[in-house]
């Protein structure tokens, strides 16, 4: 028997404006407590805070995104400096990935 087609619930714009506000002001609180308040998946949460990042421009979370400053609010001369930081990172993590693959190789020969 086949299983009913699930709609998707329509959203208003006020209410994913909120959402993102209740993000915002979170303090604490994970993101899965928030989405599972206001029955939704986190996925959708995320991606209405890239939506609306304007939501965000007074948050303390606002300069910081998945650990990088924001590039657009800092001044040109800070802007090169977090770029030449995130490509050293970038160049590292790079660096740690290859030595872990040829590590795998190696314990693989061994069994």
């Amino acid at each position: 028997m086949a299983k009913p087609i699930k709609r998707r619930a329509r959203v208003t714009e006020e209410f994913k404006r909120q959402a993102v506000q209740k993000y915002r002001d979170r303090g604490k609180k994970e993101v899965r407590e928030i989405t599972a308040e206001l029955g939704i998946v986190n996925s959708q949460l995320h991606r209405w805070v890239k939506q609306f990042p304007e939501e965000l421009k007074d948050s303390p979370r606002a300069s910081k995104v998945n650990g990088a400053a924001d590039l657009r609010t800092l001044p040109d001369a800070d802007r090169r400096g977090e770029l030449a930081r995130l490509r050293r990172e970038v160049a590292q993590l790079s660096e740690e990935c290859e030595v872990l693959k040829k590590t795998i190789v190696v314990f693989a020969r061994t069994r």
